[in-house]
């Protein structure tokens, strides 16, 4: 607020992207003679191979925004930023990420850091 009454800045914008990963599959073990992880999520690249009837592997493409969200994702997903607009947040959309095996993307609408009412 300083900044903005002194006329040297101009209003900031800010909107946060809750960046996360779904996982199917997590076994690990440690003890004293061996240590293992292991994750899996069905549309990751590396289950290219496997057989599947209701979801399709992520290509790896290097880009943002691959495509609308798949295997586990789509529900997980909106189940999420049902809740993020529940508690007030401004969702704007939620997608793949570019990571493939699971990675997700929510969006909030951008805003003030602050959001106070004008006087």
């Amino acid at each position: 607020m300083y900044l903005k009454n002194t006329g040297l800045a101009i209003p900031a914008f800010f909107g946060a992207e809750a960046e996360f990963f779904i996982f199917d599959n997590i076994s690990f073990d440690q003890n004293q003679h061996c240590g293992y992880y292991y994750i899996d999520a069905e549309d990751g690249r590396w289950n290219s191979g496997r057989a599947r009837t209701t979801w399709a592997t992520a290509a790896v493409q290097g880009r943002l925004l691959p495509g609308a969200a798949h295997g586990s994702l789509p529900g997980s997903a909106q189940r999420d930023a049902q809740v993020m607009i529940k508690c007030g947040l401004h969702i704007e959309c939620h997608h793949h990420e570019v990571a493939t095996g699971g990675q997700a993307e929510i969006d909030q609408r951008f805003d003030t850091l602050v959001n106070r009412p004008t006087t």
